[in-house]
């Protein structure tokens, strides 16, 4: 994730007026699927998305479990339930990035990255058209749902935090970064 603003979005947020924007992408395997919340003179996927809402933590009054980070993102119905019914999205990764209406795709920063736990239809009532609500979780959260056990005798800490992603939790590529598990760098 970028831990530091470009400079594209920091003078275009520093201006007086502006219109925000939200670009939602679903990668599963190596195909990628991306929607916003209004039109873009820079970027031209489909507008559908309907709402972005990060959950920071809660916790479950019975259990006691905290649940640390997560989001939810509801997706206009036309723009994508020909994607739910051809692919299982769960465990897919869904990334947000935040820019302004005006701004070059290269230039939005990251917002919220991690999987998604389950897709959800919502009433058109509510929804005024119809439309599908993805729960998402956060890596940690991922984590947190498996029991990892095992031996890893003589083996470089970055190569077992690896395997414990890959074998173990059984988690989608495309959400490690490879290359941060190089133990050489």
């Amino acid at each position: 994730m970028t831990l530091t603003l470009n400079d594209n979005w920091l003078e275009r947020a520093q201006r007086d007026s502006y219109e925000e924007v939200f670009l939602v992408s679903i990668t599963k395997g190596a195909t990628t699927w991306s929607f916003t919340d209004q039109k873009c003179t820079q970027v031209s996927y489909p507008v559908a998305v309907s709402e972005v809402s990060p959950a920071a933590a809660k916790m479950d009054v019975k259990t006691r479990r905290l649940e640390v980070d997560g989001a939810t993102v509801v997706l206009d119905d036309d723009g994508i339930r020909d994607i739910v019914g051809a692919n299982r999205l769960r465990g897919a990764k869904l990334r947000v990035r935040h820019g302004f209406v005006d701004l070059a795709e290269g230039d939005f920063i990251d917002y919220w990255t991690g999987a998604i736990d389950g897709t959800f239809p919502e009433p058109a009532a509510e929804a005024k058209q119809g439309a599908i609500r993805f729960e998402c979780l956060s890596m940690l959260e991922l984590l947190r749902q498996h029991q990892i056990t095992g031996v890893w005798l003589n083996e470089h800490p970055l190569d077992i935090i690896y395997d414990i992603l890959t074998t173990k939790c059984a988690i989608d590529s495309t959400l490690i970064d490879v290359s941060a598990f190089d133990p050489d760098d």
